[in-house]
């Protein structure tokens, strides 16, 4: 039993520079939790940002999964 959410997000940057190094600061971590948040995300090089989207899906800041997401967008 629980709720379900629609949860979005977008990391915008000024400039594709600082949008790869972030990248790279992310799967050089070696936090796997926030190393998977990022795959399920959209990288739009061309707008300078990433973009998390998912509709239903159960959001608990107890999942290793969320904590991941929380993470990457702090």
């Amino acid at each position: 039993m629980g709720y379900r959410s629609e949860v979005a997000y977008i990391i915008a940057f000024e400039d594709t520079h600082t949008l790869g190094k972030f990248i790279n600061y992310v799967f050089g971590s070696g936090d796997e939790h926030m190393i998977e948040a990022l795959k399920e995300c959209i990288v739009e090089f061309d707008n300078k940002r990433i973009c998390y989207h998912a509709d239903s899906v159960k959001w608990y800041e107890s999942f290793v999964e969320v904590q991941g997401h929380t993470k990457l967008y702090e």
